[in-house]
């Protein structure tokens, strides 16, 4: 790799001209939707059923300790 200086201005070469063009950002669209479905499909149910569990609390608690 060769790199090419022109009047004070440094470029950097690279090894491939090529780096994928539309083709990578296709690939991550598809990854992000199917991340989103299996979210919505797996995780939010899960996540909606363990909820905080019933506490009964009586309305009126005897504090006699003379019986």
């Amino acid at each position: 790799m060769a790199d090419v200086v022109r009047e004070k201005e440094y470029i950097p070469q690279s090894s491939s001209s090529d780096s994928g063009g539309p083709l990578g950002l296709l690939i991550g669209v598809i990854i992000v939707v199917v991340l989103i479905i299996l979210f919505f499909n797996y995780l939010l149910p899960v996540l909606q059923k363990s909820s905080a569990p019933q506490i009964n609390v009586p309305g009126q608690i005897d504090v006699n300790v003379n019986k």
